[in-house]
């Protein structure tokens, strides 16, 4: 059977002030989405039209709704000049390297 106590009380108390404290810290990051996409190449122009303007027109307008978890989203764009093996690495490279979400 649970029994609460003062010293329960006070920990959980100290948990929660410490928890939304440290929110302000964590939302003053931004977010980082990393997109590899074709931008030269033989498939460089019909893919980079449509995922470079769709993905900045849907950043720009979550930016100007106030963010996501008000935090404001940054693009990063990789070239991947129409080779397979390049989307792989520029995909490994946002995500361990550039800190991507």
């Amino acid at each position: 059977m649970f029994r609460s106590t003062r010293r329960g009380a006070v920990l959980g108390v100290a948990a929660a002030t410490l928890t939304f404290t440290a929110l302000p810290a964590f939302a003053a990051e931004n977010i980082i989405i990393g997109v590899p996409a074709a931008q030269s190449g033989p498939v460089g122009v019909a893919d980079h039209q449509d995922w470079t303007n769709g993905v900045q027109m849907a950043i720009e307008d979550i930016n100007a709704a106030g963010g996501l978890l008000g935090r404001e989203v940054e693009l990063t764009m990789y070239d991947a000049q129409s080779t397979i093996q390049f989307y792989t690495q520029y995909a490994t490279q946002a995500a361990a390297g550039d800190k991507a979400d």
